[in-house]
């Protein structure tokens, strides 16, 4: 090989290093700069992401746990509601009793009254005669002077009966 061959080969390289310099340079300079920063800024992103996740996935379980507390909360008031809805029902039912024996009460009283007050509508309408065909029946027994003196002496023996016992 000749010196000139060996010369442009050692040009060739040295502008190959000294472009690759420039290019390095420049890059250092107006691209790495930025690039840096907007990888940074992406990182910064995704951890701002990863730290939302871990702070969303936190908040979900919060919001299980809200969940089943709140699904213990309804539990617990359907409970009472339905305890609270037996005892109305219960209420209710014993209400239903207690103005059955009022009513039933209510009727025996009534027809008790009205029968009571027929015995003596009866008694009112009845009592005259009674006392009339009574009169009439001691005056036919009593007319009989015999009769009346018998019934006088068994008066008296039955009255002295009664006081020696």
């Amino acid at each position: 090989m000749s010196d000139s061959s060996w010369l442009s080969i050692f040009f060739r390289l040295a502008n190959f290093a000294l472009l690759a310099a420039v290019g390095y340079y420049a890059y250092r300079k107006y691209l790495k700069g930025p690039l840096e920063e907007k990888v940074n800024q992406q990182e910064a992103v995704l951890k701002g992401l990863e730290e939302q996740g871990y702070f969303l996935e936190g908040r979900a379980e919060d919001l299980a746990e809200q969940h089943q507390q709140q699904e213990r909360h309804i539990e617990l008031l359907m409970q009472k509601v339905n305890e609270w809805n037996d005892a109305v029902i219960g209420e209710r039912h014993k209400a239903q009793d207690e103005n059955r024996i009022f009513a039933t009460r209510t009727a025996e009283r009534v027809t008790i009254k009205n029968t009571y007050f027929a015995q003596h509508e009866l008694q009112m309408k009845i009592a005259p005669l009674v006392i009339q065909d009574a009169k009439q029946a001691l005056q036919k027994k009593f007319s009989d002077p015999d009769l009346r003196a018998q019934y006088a002496h068994d008066v008296v023996r039955i009255l002295k009966r009664k006081r020696e016992t």
